[in-house]
């Protein structure tokens, strides 16, 4: 009796912990997939639109096996003025 009662609660904590740390690890990779986009694309002074289209690629298979799909990647360029002012060159390519 005791167990048909507290079962189910064992089976959703079970769950519900897998989906969590399923989530936490996704979380973790696309944090790092981010911050290594971002270390590639800042070591060269310039860079093209084909060198960006690998570093997509590179963080597209960095977030293997979790889906990439609904994901974007974005770079932006910019750039401090001699005042002081910063200007955004262009949005960037995406992927």
């Amino acid at each position: 009796m005791e167990f048909a009662l507290i079962a189910p609660v064992i089976l959703l904590f079970y769950f519900g912990l897998a989906e969590f740390c399923q989530a936490f690890m996704a979380q973790k990779r696309m944090g790092r997939t981010a911050a290594t986009v971002a270390d590639l694309v800042t070591q060269n002074e310039t860079v093209t639109v084909a060198d960006v289209a690998d570093v997509f690629e590179v963080g597209r298979l960095m977030m293997r096996p979790f889906p990439s799909t609904p994901l974007e990647q974005r770079v932006t360029a910019l750039t401090r003025e001699a005042d002081g002012q910063v200007r955004v060159d262009c949005p960037g390519p995406r992927a």
